[in-house]
């Protein structure tokens, strides 16, 4: 267990306080810049704006809603979402951030979902799209009668601006954020005022935010990484955030690096693969040019984090002036509001390796770096008198330092629970281990301690068990990625298959576009090819984890059911698998 030093409590206790005091002190500094294309086309808005907007927006929204209602949020310009958000909480109503669908069965099942578990009844949307999503929910009987507020409607004068909706306290909800559903469907986290405030504080003190400081992000707003660490966390300390749409980054990544460096970002991150999508797209002439200096923490979570993908990555852009100390391994879930814990900026990341073998059995012991050894990154420690402590989640005992169990969480950061789910709440937010006397958040997430820093091993979800061994999905699906180059990133997942003999592994593999193209154009045997491909797969696995693989899929690329944040879901693809509905390359 580990535990921050204590530190005053924010001065607000709702974030009308907090915005209406930003507009009195810093009113003319400009509060986000949002780069329409991902590059020289902008829209800025001052703490000023913010607030007048805010009034505004939530004075509308108070003439057509009632507070506690709660409202779909999905304009599709960053500037507008942060406008209606902030007018939201202004009217008392609870916003639900959401994706903007884009067609297909798995976004409007997962949007049925939302609407169906949070009972919206309206949708607050830009006018540019609200013609299409509009005529998406007209063929989705749940979704028929959602009413459509477009946003700009809201910034019409109503005469006079009223003041923000009666009993708003920092208990009240703010917001539900809904997880992104890859182990299950979607939940709704219930975020309050005050565990919002409780956590972007604790982000500010771990990154050491401060007044004047440049923020950039690319990350969706509807996603906690991108709305909490990019907007909220930003917005607390005073700081300006550069934003821009994910899919400027995704199409091209340099974007995102040349932002950095134009605006002297000094805090910015995403997950793993984002540093990877850099390394493999961005050329050696483009990384001449950046200026990376200014970048002290480059945040790196919300998927298991690769000591590869770190190195490569330094190395890659030490020419643009990139410091690997600028690194910022951490570890949060939306839960947890967002971040649970990180270490201390301008330190780099802490490495080290442990036996595999023990690993499996739940032990920790450190080793030498060996075909044996399994390498990982440290995520940090808790903050802001936080708590974080490893349990044993079959007993619900404490673990000893050298054994791995389930990351349990307790603060006020922690949410209240999840909407409409008052067992699973009291399940998994209210949970006492033996011999405590305060309850705690299961994460679902397995890790340990290790000199004073949390080490992530995998989800508890993610724990196949083979011959009495434990295996992590992540460290098998790890090893199919690096195995070829055909292989997509984070494109595998690994499964645990109960048969009467005990638990297999199944691995479903997604081969890039470019490689398939690569081997028609060859003219020779595709199935030849693929055949090749699984043998090669197959020896890797077996010579990095002794495991003999069940089974090996080799799938197309995007043929893994995945979240909108990129991450795979296991239940649905376990129900995939089962049902042999993958359409492999070769039969």
């Amino acid at each position: 267990m580990t535990k921050a030093r204590e530190t005053d409590s924010p001065k607000w206790q709702t974030w009308l306080d907090l915005l209406e005091w930003r507009s009195q002190h810093q009113g003319d500094h400009i509060a986000f810049t949002f780069l329409h294309s991902g590059e020289k086309e902008k829209q800025q808005l001052t703490y000023n704006q913010l607030y007048e907007n805010a009034r505004t927006v939530g004075s509308q929204l108070m003439c057509q809603m009632n507070p506690g209602d709660r409202a779909l949020l999905f304009p599709s310009s960053g500037i507008e979402f942060i406008n209606t958000l902030f007018g939201s909480l202004y009217a008392g109503i609870i916003a639900i951030p959401a994706f903007s669908p884009r067609g297909g069965n798995r976004s409007m099942d997962r949007l049925n979902a939302i609407v169906e578990d949070a009972e919206a009844k309206v949708a607050l949307i830009d006018s540019k799209s609200l013609a299409r999503v509009q005529s998406q929910f007209s063929e989705n009987d749940s979704l028929q009668s959602i009413h459509f507020i477009t946003t700009e409607s809201l910034h019409e004068p109503t005469g006079s601006v009223n003041g923000p909706a009666s009993g708003i306290t920092k208990d009240s909800t703010a917001l539900i954020q809904y997880t992104s559903g890859s182990t299950s469907q979607p939940r709704g986290v219930i975020l309050n005022h005050r565990c919002l405030l409780h956590n972007t504080n604790m982000i500010g003190q771990a990154f050491e935010g401060k007044e004047a400081q440049v923020n950039v992000g690319w990350l969706p707003l509807y996603h906690d990484m991108g709305l909490i660490g990019n907007v909220m966390t930003p917005l607390f300390n005073g700081v300006h955030s550069v934003l821009m749409p994910p899919e400027a980054f995704l199409l091209k990544p340099l974007r995102w690096l040349k932002a950095i460096s134009d605006f002297k970002g000094r805090t910015s991150g995403g997950p793993n693969f984002a540093f990877e999508l850099c390394i493999d797209r961005i050329s050696d002439e483009a990384k001449r040019e950046l200026d990376l200096s200014s970048w002290k923490v480059a945040v790196c979570g919300a998927e298991p984090i690769r000591p590869t993908t770190l190195a490569r990555f330094s190395e890659a852009f030490s020419i643009s002036r990139f410091n690997k100390r600028a690194f910022y391994p951490c570890y949060g879930l939306a839960e947890g509001t967002l971040l649970v814990t990180g270490g201390n900026i301008d330190e780099e990341p802490k490495e080290y390796s442990f036996s595999a073998a023990a690993l499996r059995i739940n032990r920790v012991e450190p080793t030498d770096i060996s075909e044996e050894s399994q390498n990982l990154i440290g995520c940090g420690h808790s903050w802001n008198e936080q708590e974080v402590i490893i349990v044993n989640p079959s007993t619900g005992d404490l673990c000893k330092p050298n054994q791995v169990g389930e990351i349990c969480v307790h603060g006020n950061s922690v949410a209240k629970g999840y909407w409409n789910l008052p067992q699973l709440t009291n399940e998994l937010f209210e949970f006492t281990p033996n011999g405590c006397n305060k309850n705690y958040l299961k994460t679902g997430d397995l890790g340990f301690f290790f000199e004073k820093h949390l080490f992530i091993t995998g989800r508890l979800k993610g724990l196949i068990i083979v011959n009495g061994q434990n295996y992590y999905a992540e460290d098998i699906e790890a090893t199919v990625e690096q195995a070829h180059e055909a292989i997509c990133l984070q494109g595998a997942i690994a499964l645990g298959i109960d048969q009467d003999q005990g638990e297999k592994v199944a691995v479903v593999a997604e081969v890039n576009r470019h490689f398939l193209r690569q081997e028609e154009r060859k003219e020779i045997d595709l199935a030849d090819t693929i055949k090749s491909l699984e043998r090669e797969i197959r020896m890797k696995v077996a010579a990095r984890h002794d495991l003999t693989l069940e089974a090996l899929l080799l799938v197309r690329q995007m043929a893994i059911p995945k979240t909108s944040s990129g991450k795979i879901k296991r239940d649905v693809s376990m129900t995939t698998y089962l049902n042999k509905d993958f359409p492999t390359l070769i039969s």
